[in-house]
């Protein structure tokens, strides 16, 4: 069932490239050139820095960052109903899911952990749930 998710991808977000990363490009290329998509890497892996210091209310979306990614997905109609595929950075994957909607999430993804997949559903109100699956694709990935 996992891989059938991914493979079903209509569209692939990862991460802005930053000088010291370029993972979420590289995680999710292979993919993406197979299932012949683009991928948009307009959103870097940030909240605003008024929020981040003051955890001041949202005034303003800024089109690189999370809160900017959240306006693409929610306030464009190709993306309704579509299975949208996220590559993100480990240190910001929480506050990417909870800046989307979503609780329940851990709130750190250790650094070491490189075999789940966090996946984020919505119904037809906005309402998200929360599945943290392992990926299972090498020897030593987690089961559970």
């Amino acid at each position: 069932e996992f891989r059938r998710v991914l493979f079903r991808s209509d569209f692939i977000f990862a991460a802005s490239n930053s000088p010291s990363s370029q993972r979420p490009l590289e995680t999710v290329t292979p993919l993406a050139m197979r299932l012949r998509l683009a991928i948009d890497q307009t959103y870097a892996s940030k909240l605003p820095s008024a929020l981040k210091k003051n955890g001041a209310k949202e005034k303003a979306v800024k089109a690189d960052d999370m809160l900017g990614l959240r306006a693409e997905v929610f306030g464009n109609p190709k993306y309704f109903g579509r299975t949208i595929l996220v590559s993100w950075r480990h240190s910001t994957i929480p506050e990417l899911a909870k800046t989307l909607g979503v609780k329940g999430v851990p709130s750190k993804w250790a650094d070491h952990v490189y075999d789940r997949v966090w996946q984020l559903s919505f119904d037809d109100h906005g309402n998200a749930s929360f599945l943290d699956r392992p990926q299972r694709l090498l020897a030593g990935d987690a089961e559970r």
